[in-house]
């Protein structure tokens, strides 16, 4: 699944790729958006159509929150999407670097279960630990309220900890659009 993200990077579930300038199209191909972004509270569903399936009503669609900090350089993202597009969702959390080379992300949320996320790989400046959730799991997270916040806590390669917040605000409508996709 690759789709868009910010600062000209694509995420293709975990792994990120360098946006490349599209080609020119041919004239005979439409001229319809390839990829499209929508906004829920704090969390983007994020659709790309794709390139070898242009003219279809087929897109590939994921629901993200981007962390930044004071200067809008992006810290953390909160990416979930299915594999291929079916089966059990794919939660990946994109973090910088300086994390310890055992890691597990531990995921928290109010009122449930602690999501342990294992660190599976670092690229240029950025880290990225996934697992699958089951739909248990996922009833759960929908089932969370909008005021809820969560945070996500890791060992720093220095010996620390870190704890990166986000919210959850808007997720389960985000997730509902994107579960009709």
């Amino acid at each position: 699944m690759r789709l868009p993200v910010c600062f000209g990077v694509w995420v293709m579930m975990g792994t990120v790729v360098l946006a490349q300038p599209s080609a020119p199209q041919p004239e005979s191909q439409p001229s319809a958006p390839r990829a499209t972004t929508q906004a829920y509270g704090a969390w983007l569903l994020r659709c790309r159509q794709p390139l070898e399936q242009a003219g279809s009503a087929r897109h590939l669609c994921e629901i993200a929150q981007i962390v930044q900090d004071q200067n809008r350089q992006m810290v953390a993202q909160f990416v979930l999407g299915q594999r291929g597009g079916v089966g059990d969702w794919l939660l990946m959390v994109q973090i910088p670097v300086n994390v310890a080379t055992a890691a597990v992300l531990n995921l928290q949320v109010e009122g449930i279960d602690p999501i342990l996320l294992p660190l599976r790989r670092c690229v240029g400046g950025s880290c990225f630990a996934e697992v699958a959730l089951d739909e248990p799991a996922m009833g759960r997270l929908r089932q969370t309220s909008a005021a809820s916040r969560g945070s996500v806590e890791y060992e720093l390669g220095s010996g620390g900890m870190a704890k990166m917040p986000f919210s959850l605000e808007g997720f389960t409508v985000a997730f509902n659009a994107l579960s009709t996709r």
